[in-house]
C-alpha cells in the first residue's frame, strides 16, 4: 500500500470515528435536556401553583403538593415541622388577613434533587401596605415533586 492511500484511509478513520463521537454527544446532551425538561415543567408546574395559590388565596391550590410531614415558618407562629393539615390551618389563618397586592416568584431553581423557588410580594392589613417574601423547596416522593419546606417572611 502507498503512503498515499494509508494516509488517505487513516483521515477517513480518523473523521468516521470524530463524526461517531460527536453523534454521541449530540443525542447523550438530548436526551438529558429532555430529561431535564420533563423534571422541570413537573417542578413548574409545582411553583406555578405556589404562585397563583398566594396570589388568589388559595390555599388548596398550594397544598394538594404537601408532603404529609412540612417545614413552616410563619410569622406569628412557631417554627417546625407541622402535618399538611396544620399547616394549611397557619397558612390560611395567615393569609386571611391580609389583602395580597403583588406577588412573584422571582428565582426558581428547577434542576437538581432539591428545587427551591423564592418570591416576594406586597400585601394590604389594616391600611398599611406591608412586604413578604416566600421561600419554598420541594423533594421527589413516589414520583411526584411535594413541598417539604415553606417559609414566610
Amino acid at each position: 500500500m502507498s503512503m498515499k492511500k494509508y494516509l488517505t484511509r487513516l483521515v477517513l478513520v480518523y473523521l468516521c470515528v470524530n463524526i461517531g463521537l460527536m453523534l454521541t454527544a449530540i443525542i447523550a446532551n438530548t436526551q438529558t435536556i429532555s430529561g431535564k425538561d420533563d423534571n422541570g415543567n413537573a417542578v413548574r408546574s409545582v411553583f406555578n401553583d405556589v404562585e397563583n395559590g398566594i396570589i388568589n388565596n388559595d390555599i388548596d391550590l398550594i397544598a394538594q403538593h404537601f408532603s404529609k410531614q412540612i417545614s413552616l415558618s410563619v410569622p406569628g407562629t412557631e417554627s417546625g415541622f407541622y402535618s399538611a393539615n396544620q399547616a394549611i390551618s397557619i397558612l390560611r389563618n395567615y393569609f386571611n388577613y391580609r389583602h395580597i397586592v403583588s406577588f412573584i416568584l422571582s428565582t426558581r431553581q428547577l434542576a437538581g434533587e432539591i428545587p427551591y423557588a423564592t418570591g416576594a410580594g406586597y400585601y394590604s392589613s389594616h391600611g398599611k401596605r406591608e412586604s413578604f417574601q416566600i421561600y419554598t423547596a420541594l423533594k421527589r416522593a413516589h414520583g411526584v415533586w411535594i413541598i417539604t419546606q415553606f417559609n414566610v417572611y
